[in-house]
């Protein structure tokens, strides 16, 4: 039973597969370059250019928190009504933009964008965008909340609903079984959720600050301040979630906590 020949035959001088920390630099590279023309593309008003930076694949998610509209947008016909429409409400104000845009925080990192941005004077008090990107950096998704100008909002009329649900999916038990420890208070439940190396970005409009909670440690760190807010509201707990969609690469969520003094928030998970 013992080996008495053995034939390995193959063909080597093939490029190499790159290590992890190649793939990671690539992928980064790859997001920072849509980043750059799109940032440019946008102060320019400039909606050729900002296609460039999606695809017939792409889908833009935005909410209008002043009026509680919310607006899909699909695909390149989707994307350039998307911006025709925004670039043409930030120009309704003389003057205002791009003069009064302000960005306090962008974070590129490989496959992602996470932006905070306002131009008060054009109508926008408050704005968040998440992107995501393929394989190529381009933005397959993006979900943008915007707080406007009581007297000028950017969205009207009829809106999407985005509540959705793809049961029988990882993401699905993971988002059923983080709202669950979010209920019941349960660190322990919650953490099994985040991978070690996932990160939370928070950001509060109120103080213009950033917390960043790395980690499984990050995820008990900083978890438990939630849980107190919902424990001091005693009786008057009053938090809920007006939209939840989940969907297998993200999930995006509304949620009211008026009793922790927090009337509305916005939430981006990337799975």
């Amino acid at each position: 039973g013992m080996i008495v020949r053995q034939n390995i035959i193959f063909e080597s001088g093939y490029p190499k597969t790159p290590d992890s920390s190649v793939i990671e630099a690539r992928k980064v590279a790859a997001t920072q370059a849509s980043w750059d023309n799109h940032a440019a593309a946008f102060v320019a008003s400039d909606v050729d250019k900002i296609l460039l930076d999606y695809t017939e694949d792409s889908v833009i998610t935005v909410t209008d928190f002043t009026t509680n509209v919310n607006a899909v947008f699909t695909g390149l016909d989707g994307v350039r009504d998307a911006f025709t429409a925004l670039f043409a409400y930030l120009a309704a104000t003389d003057g205002a933009f791009p003069s009064s845009l302000e960005v306090p925080d962008l974070t590129v990192e490989a496959g992602q964008v996470f932006l905070i941005w306002r131009a008060v004077a054009a109508g926008v008090v408050h704005a968040t965008d998440t992107f995501i990107t393929d394989e190529n950096g381009k933005f397959i998704t993006q979900t943008v909340t915007v707080w406007t100008a009581a007297d000028k909002p950017l969205l009207t009329g009829e809106s999407v609903d985005l509540n959705a649900a793809v049961p029988g999916t990882a993401a699905q038990a993971h988002w059923d079984n983080h709202l669950d420890a979010f209920a019941t208070g349960d660190i322990e439940k919650m953490v099994l959720d985040y991978r070690e190396d996932a990160q939370i970005i928070e950001w509060d409009f109120a103080t213009d600050t950033k917390i960043v909670s790395t980690g499984i440690a990050g995820v008990r760190d900083l978890f438990p301040k939630y849980f107190g807010w919902a424990g001091e509201c005693g009786d008057n707990l009053d938090v809920g979630l007006p939209t939840i969609r989940v969907t297998e690469s993200y999930i995006y969520l509304h949620v009211v906590f008026p009793c922790a003094g927090i009337p509305l928030w916005t939430d981006t998970f990337i799975l």
